[in-house]
């Protein structure tokens, strides 16, 4: 790493010439690192999605979600997501070690896992016991890579959960 950082700091130098020419230079490794950071496998955020997604048609969000209808709402909501689960599972030599989780209200409150389509999409569930009643905002999170995670949220939709139905008897006396 010393060869790399005298070579750039030493044209830097050359070029701008004393104080300066250290700034330039640390602000360039700077860069270098985010970009580095916002890669996976030498592939961005959106080439992954491009690379994940199994819809062909042009300007389509890779992470849009589709609710499922299943007859389990207001429970359980379903929705798939136009990722395949397969390519991002992937195997033993060339894994991606992804996931698709759902985010609530634009927080850090994911719910994670998912199972697979019949169609090869991936399919995530939201359990609503505990949420309360009224709008929630649900969108799509891509997540893959460890050290650090790098990931993309899709866009979000709006799913109202009603009141809770009182369905036990009258006490009476």
């Amino acid at each position: 790493m010393i060869l790399p950082l005298r070579k750039y700091f030493s044209a830097v130098r050359i070029m701008v010439g004393g104080i300066i020419g250290c700034t330039i230079i640390v602000l360039f490794f700077q860069i270098q690192g985010i970009i580095h950071w916002r890669t996976y496998r030498g592939r961005t955020v959106n080439q992954w999605l491009d690379v994940l997604k199994t819809t062909s048609a042009s300007g389509t969000n890779a992470l849009k979600l589709q609710q499922v209808i299943t007859g389990d709402e207001p429970k359980v909501f379903t929705f798939e997501v136009p990722i395949s689960w397969d390519r991002l599972q992937g195997d033993a030599s060339n894994s991606v070690y992804g996931s698709v989780d759902l985010c609530l209200d634009n927080s850090d409150l994911f719910i994670g896992g998912g199972d697979k389509a019949a169609d090869g999409n991936c399919l995530n569930h939201w359990y609503t016991k505990g949420f309360s009643p009224g709008p929630h905002r649900v969108c799509a999170r891509l997540m893959f890579g460890m050290e650090p995670p790098r990931w993309a949220r899709g866009p979000t939709m709006t799913i109202t959960l009603p009141p809770p139905t009182n369905t036990s008897a009258p006490h009476t006396l």
